[in-house]
């Protein structure tokens, strides 16, 4: 057997968001966006 170390999660400093931060990336889509996506579905469709 030989003996691997192998790095942890614990072995990194992330670094967290604040709460500003954090609520900046929660937002509602707009109707512009929702229509873009709706329209852009069809070209994902295998053709035959």
């Amino acid at each position: 057997a030989c003996n691997v170390v192998r790095p942890t999660v614990e072995d990194f400093q992330f670094r967290t968001l604040s709460v500003v931060e954090g609520g900046s990336l929660v937002r509602p889509f707009s109707v512009e966006e929702v229509k873009a996506a709706v329209w852009d579905c069809d070209s994902y469709k295998s053709p035959g």
